[in-house]
């Protein structure tokens, strides 16, 4: 039976695929033994799709045409493949538009944030049975944990700098204390390593050949999400005494004061005894 397959890949038939809008795309269609491609007939319906075939090299009389596609505006469409009058293979297209994800200033306070949570967060790639949705939801709590470090009535317990009377304590002196949060203690200036895992999930997110592409983009999302003004208008603590820290497993341990509550999309979170 006729298919459409990867170009690099036969051992698999395709019943959907994504393409990206103004992109050039192509597929094999296998299994049609034309005599020349002017035998396949190809039919869209749905948005329009601009598209040619031709034989592959040496593979036209052994069935497997070469069809390149290109769509100009966003949406779905049916392509089929027809031959001696009726459809021998179809593929469902959705043509996309190409978004290119990026971070806040890194002088602001969400900048700074959103780069902390992407660098502490555990990745798609490194988390067995990833789900988004834990992921955000891990993200709110390291937002949390921050937010109740600033408002204790004294941040300098949690490794805050002291200020004059009066002077009110921000993100930047909660994150940037030695010892708190693993290379931001110099922010704006974050080392190498740390930085690397960063553009990684950028590069990735905004790389859509990446087979992992969706999972990386929903999460610079929930980073940059997390570190909004008002990320946590609907959010609860989940604890009576408060989110204060997160471990990542095999890290050093906490203070005595401070006790494990929850283990959430491959962090573990604590609060106060």
């Amino acid at each position: 039976m006729a298919s459409f397959r990867n170009t690099s890949n036969h051992s698999q038939r395709l019943t959907e695929i994504k393409i990206p809008q103004d992109v050039s795309t192509e597929l094999h269609l296998v299994g049609v033994r034309a005599k020349d491609a002017s035998e396949i007939t190809l039919n869209i319906k749905g948005i329009p799709l601009r598209f040619s075939i031709r034989s592959t090299p040496h593979s036209g009389a052994n069935g497997v045409w070469l069809v390149e596609l290109n769509g100009h505006m966003s949406g779905v469409a049916v392509l089929e493949s027809i031959f001696k009058g009726r459809t021998v293979a179809s593929i469902q297209v959705s043509c996309y538009k190409k978004i290119t994800v990026r971070l806040p200033d890194q002088a602001t306070t969400q900048g700074m944030l959103c780069r902390l949570f992407l660098a502490h967060a555990t990745q798609p790639s490194h988390l067995a049975g990833y789900n988004s949705d834990a992921s955000r939801q891990s993200m709110l709590w390291m937002r949390l944990a921050l937010q109740n470090r600033l408002s204790h009535p004294d941040p300098t317990v949690f490794g805050a700098t002291a200020k004059e009377e009066g002077a009110p304590f921000n993100f930047f002196d909660i994150v940037r204390h030695r010892g708190q949060f693993r290379s931001f203690e110099n922010y704006p200036h974050i080392d190498a390593p740390t930085k690397r895992v960063i553009d990684s999930c950028l590069n990735i997110a905004n790389n859509y050949a990446h087979p992992a592409r969706d999972d990386y983009a929903a999460f610079v999302h929930n980073a940059i999400a997390a570190a909004a003004d008002h990320a946590l208008d609907s959010v609860l603590d989940p604890t009576p005494s408060g989110l204060i820290a997160w471990r990542e497993k095999g890290d050093t341990l906490p203070p005595e004061s401070m006790v494990p509550f929850q283990e959430l999309a491959g962090r573990i979170f604590y609060t106060q005894s």
